[in-house]
């Protein structure tokens, strides 16, 4: 019931492209934890993504989106065999997938952090195959799509049917909600 509940939530809005396409924003967070500075994309971004009631504030967002994104970018910078500073919000928050990167901007990760906040695209698809229960032939011919390889190559490619390769695109569009080919591209490279 919790692994069902909690796919419900991540795969609450479809997988179509949003409405407006928004470009990659920044939040510095200096070495004290404390937000130095937000673009107005970013600043967009936080108003795109839906916190409930008192945790609306974009301050409070700024602040809980980066911070650990920067502790985690510093730690990173001093042992690369940590994990990767990269948070994830599911589209249930903005409509969209969102990815939050952190980026130390001296060697040593001991000042400011450049927290990149974007649409998290196609670097999350290995989760969202997971999240939209996508098989490994279905991600398969999913991997093509963006190429542009009409049906036909994709069967040639994967070594079965053309009906294959279609019944695959069929189910792709009824897990993520999108109507065709061009959507779901459109969704996964934002």
């Amino acid at each position: 019931p919790l692994v069902a509940a909690s796919r419900t939530y991540v795969r609450a809005p479809s997988l179509r492209p949003p409405d407006r396409d928004l470009p990659p924003g920044v939040i510095v967070v200096g070495a004290d934890h404390a937000v130095r500075g937000i673009t107005p994309e970013a600043h967009a971004w936080l108003r795109e993504i839906r916190l409930p009631g008192s945790l609306a504030g974009p301050e409070w967002a700024a602040k809980a989106l980066s911070c650990e994104v920067a502790i985690a970018g510093r730690r990173f910078a001093r042992d690369p065999a940590s994990p990767r500073p990269v948070a994830c919000l599911p589209s249930a928050y903005a409509g969209r997938w969102v990815s939050v990167h952190g980026q130390p901007l001296d060697a040593d990760g001991r000042g400011d952090v450049a927290v990149v906040v974007r649409s998290a695209g196609t670097e999350l698809l290995p989760a969202l195959a997971s999240w939209y229960e996508i098989t490994g032939r279905e991600r398969a011919v999913l991997g093509h799509l963006p190429d542009g390889i009409p049906a036909k190559q994709i069967a040639r490619r994967l070594d079965v049917s053309v009906h294959t390769v279609n019944e695959h695109l069929k189910a792709l569009y009824r897990k993520t909600g999108c109507t065709g080919r061009e959507e779901i591209v459109a969704a996964l490279s934002r």
